[in-house]
């Protein structure tokens, strides 16, 4: 086993879990990847073996928005975002801009029935939250702590 890049894994047995790329093998089956999963951080326990590509993405860095934060701490939402990015994939060329049009006006349509329902999961962001603090003398009107 030889480390290579950082990843974490977002889908499939290892889904919650990091590790690496593993350098020293190559998969062999199309669409696998050869990783090493930290298993238990503890022990630093560790396991070689083969994950769908699709299964991982590159290792989280601090969020810069909310927006980035709410993916973060709230991995169904990355998961179906994922998901539906591969459904459009499978469409083949389509425009990008008009897809992004529909998913905002479905998104503007939920917002609407969520805040009815009274709905909502909390999201912290630091990064905004040192931003405000940064810009408080400026009367900078940023929402920190948010409901979605």
């Amino acid at each position: 086993m030889e480390k290579g890049d950082a990843i974490r894994f977002v889908k499939g047995t290892y889904r919650g879990h990091v590790g690496w790329t593993n350098k020293a093998k190559r998969a062999t089956s199309r669409g696998m990847i050869a990783v090493i999963v930290l298993l238990d951080k503890k022990t630093k326990k560790v396991k070689a073996t083969k994950v769908k590509r699709t299964s991982i993405r590159k290792p989280l860095t601090e969020p810069t928005s909310k927006e980035q934060a709410a993916v973060q701490q709230h991995s169904d939402l990355e998961l179906a975002m994922i998901k539906h990015a591969e459904l459009w994939a499978e469409m083949g060329t389509i425009d990008t801009a008009k897809v992004v049009k529909l998913f905002e006006d479905e998104l503007f349509a939920a917002q609407k029935r969520q805040r009815r329902a009274g709905k909502c999961r909390f999201v912290t962001c630091p990064a905004l939250k040192r931003k405000a603090d940064d810009d408080a003398d400026d009367d900078a009107d940023v929402s920190v702590d948010s409901h979605y």
